[in-house]
């Protein structure tokens, strides 16, 4: 009987199991971004023998009232598109009862994470490295690149591939009028968590549930977003 009380006692449970893999996951995330960002400072200096003072790293008062409205417009899109959408009767959203914060908190985090070595890979080497062929040029071709190399993790389908090309080439465009990845990496932080929040549907790691599918309204936001980020680029970046 003691045994059976010792083993009871010190027993693991399913959620303490998944919260430590998430623990990992997140440490793992974080190496692994900044060793991409550390990927694309290299390939920078050593590979195009660029001097690093080039890259788009300011962080001045243009650059950080974009990085400030522009995650503000993001908080307020999600919070209109749940909105709307309840509304409407196209999703039924409710707050998920069975959220455990840690999970929650870990999940969005991993998760935004992700847009940290992106910027610094795509945008900070990838779009100066082409940009040789021109500000839009480079644009276009790294922002088809950025959305290519996501179908390695399931992201091919054609809707797919159109939202991230869209976002790629805002955020293109984001460091090339303020000459600095910050915008653009704080904002991709921003959405890339949110979007864990909001459309991860139920479970541990969701902080709101929604029944049926998200359809096309997903897919709506996902294209329409870009609008107010460009709006504001043109409202708060330099004259030109």
């Amino acid at each position: 009987m003691a045994k059976l009380s010792w083993d009871n006692a010190n027993r693991v449970s399913p959620h303490e199991t998944r919260l430590s893999v998430m623990w990992f996951a997140w440490a793992i995330m974080i190496l692994w971004n900044l060793l991409i960002a550390v990927q694309g400072v290299v390939w920078f200096r050593w590979i195009d023998r660029l001097p690093l003072a080039e890259l788009p790293l300011r962080f001045d008062a243009g650059a950080r009232r974009m990085a400030l409205w522009g995650t503000l417009a993001i908080a307020a899109l999600f919070a209109v598109y749940v909105g709307l959408t309840q509304v409407a009767g196209v999703t039924a959203w409710r707050w998920n009862a069975g959220a455990v914060p840690a999970m929650v908190l870990l999940v969005a985090l991993v998760t935004a994470l992700a847009g940290f070595g992106e910027e610094f890979l795509f945008r900070g080497y990838l779009l100066q490295t082409l940009s040789h062929f021109g500000p839009r040029t480079a644009a276009v071709v790294s922002s088809i690149i950025f959305a290519a190399i996501h179908a390695v993790t399931g992201r091919f389908s054609p809707l797919d591939q159109l939202a991230l090309f869209l976002h790629g080439y805002t955020f293109a465009l984001l460091t090339l009028r303020f000459r600095s990845i910050w915008p653009g990496l704080i904002i991709h932080f921003m959405y890339n968590g949110l979007t864990c929040l909001v459309w991860m549907g139920s479970g541990e790691a969701s902080l709101l549930a929604f029944e049926g599918s998200l359809g096309w309204t997903k897919w709506a936001f996902k294209g329409l977003m870009v609008v107010p980020l460009l709006l504001l680029a043109r409202r708060v970046g330099p004259r030109e």
